[in-house]
């Protein structure tokens, strides 16, 4: 059935965009958890961005040493390296780590420069009992102590017990890997300010999850301009009106922003028919179920229990079609779980470049670096899916250039990726092509970008042309 093209709602007020996510759960057996149902918007008064924030390479430069070299940043899925020995390279803006697994399941991250003459100790991942120089043999084991001074009487000035390798602050949060250049940073936690309180006050882990894709994507444009496309929704209507907003409506679709937390914002979205003053009709919720049957679930197309009725809604019938998606592709049973959490989504953005989606409506996690240039990005997709009783192994990385689609590796999200990826080349251009040398943000649904530039600012300040 062809999908029907819905009338936008006119939003007086973010107070309408709270009403109309809170009005998605009238009728349902459960809400979701109580965190979910609070709304807290900050009026953050950074209304307009300087463009050279995204254009120019004096700022690109400058966030090199006042930013990356000062923050904890996302390295990789701790899955990716269970065991001792195993090890993950990270590169970014002139950091470059090695983090190792320990034999008592720590980590430990050092800084991938030989003390001899600077080689680069590792360009391979992998298994490994010494971090090993391939130019004169110097030698350290995985713990960073040194092992090995070729010809030592050649260099009376060494001794091994003073070579140890220089390390990062590395630590772990719901299985993400991150680092800090700076050994003596303040402890992650306290960088992610409430934001684990807030997972455990929703009963979010990802301890039931795997990685089952992995998609690393070059885009032409700064890695802001990537990474603000997925801090609102306020686009929707106009980039996915045949992907998304068919069966997640646009006028439910919250920003949260908590005064004093510098590092993280959160955005919700529910699926189904939003209900106005009066109940939207039977055909409206048949459209959203055709909707997400053909593109979410097809496997399930042309079965008699797919229709709505007074008994059943749109919202039932999505949910009872995931449980059994994820029962039948990776034998997790969601029967337990809310409802919320099962077929809603739910993003946070976690200063300063990385969003993990707790829920299952889209089961994803991003993250995004510079790639040498103001205007080259890449982004890193991973789906977190729950499984039954052996936890599969995770997927290896598929690397896609800069006209590489999506779509091919990531399925349905790739579809939306798609339309997405088409734009930002565009916003790139025009950026750098205006003439005012500002953008302008809404106050409530671009919210988390303002966020985002105001702690940008406060790390990296824009610096104002002084007149001759």
């Amino acid at each position: 059935m062809a999908t029907k093209k819905r009338a936008l709602q006119i939003l007086a007020s973010s107070n309408d965009v709270v009403n109309n996510f809170a009005n998605m759960y009238q009728g349902e057996n459960g809400e979701p958890p109580a965190v979910i149902m609070e709304s807290v918007t900050e009026n953050i008064d950074t209304s307009t961005v300087p463009t050279a924030r995204y254009t120019s390479k004096a700022y690109y430069e400058r966030e090199a040493s006042e930013l990356w070299h000062k923050v904890w940043q996302v390295v990789c899925w701790g899955g990716d390296i269970p065991n001792p020995g195993d090890t993950k390279l990270y590169d970014n803006e002139g950091i470059s780590a090695i983090v190792v697994r320990q034999d008592d399941g720590t980590l430990k991250a050092f800084y991938n420069s030989c003390l001899h003459r600077g080689m680069r100790l590792c360009s391979k991942e992998g298994n490994r009992r010494k971090l090993a120089c391939r130019f004169h043999g110097y030698a350290w084991d995985t713990q960073g102590q040194c092992q090995n001074i070729p010809q030592a009487w050649d260099f009376p000035q060494l001794n091994k017990e003073d070579l140890s390798l220089p390390e990062l602050a590395v630590d772990e949060w719901q299985g993400f890997i991150f680092v800090h250049p700076n050994a003596d940073a303040e402890p992650l936690e306290e960088f992610l300010g409430g934001l684990s309180e807030h997972w455990e006050r929703a009963g979010w882990s990802f301890k039931d999850r795997f990685k089952a894709v992995h998609v690393s994507k070059r885009i032409r444009c700064n890695w802001k301009v990537a990474q603000e496309a997925f801090m609102e929704a306020y686009h929707g209507e106009a980039v996915h009106p045949e992907t998304i907003i068919p069966s997640a409506p646009f006028e439910a679709m919250r920003a949260d922003v908590y005064p004093g937390e510098r590092h993280y914002t959160r955005g919700l979205g529910a699926v189904g028919v939003l209900e106005a003053s009066d109940p939207q009709s039977l055909a409206d919720q048949q459209a959203a179920v055709d909707h997400y049957v053909a593109y979410y679930t097809p496997e399930f197309a042309g079965r008699d229990d797919l229709v709505v009725s007074e008994e059943q809604s749109a919202r039932d019938i999505m949910h009872r079609l995931a449980v059994e998606k994820s029962k039948n592709d990776f034998g997790a049973d969601l029967s337990s779980m809310s409802r919320f959490d099962v077929i809603d989504y739910c993003y946070f953005n976690v200063f300063p470049n990385f969003m993990p989606w707790p829920t299952l409506g889209y089961p994803l996690a991003y993250w995004f670096r510079p790639d040498g240039a103001p205007d080259s990005c890449t982004m890193e997709i991973m789906f977190l899916m729950p499984f039954g009783e052996e936890r599969p192994p995770s997927v290896s990385l598929t690397t896609l250039d800069y006209d590489d689609p999506c779509e091919p590796h990531l399925g349905p999200v790739g579809a939306i990726l798609d339309e997405d990826m088409v734009n930002l080349p565009l916003i790139q251009q025009g950026l750098a092509a205006s003439k005012t040398g500002v953008i302008n943000l809404s106050q409530y649904f671009e919210s988390r970008v303002r966020h985002f530039h105001r702690t940008l600012g406060e790390y990296v300040p824009d610096q104002v042309s002084q007149p001759r």
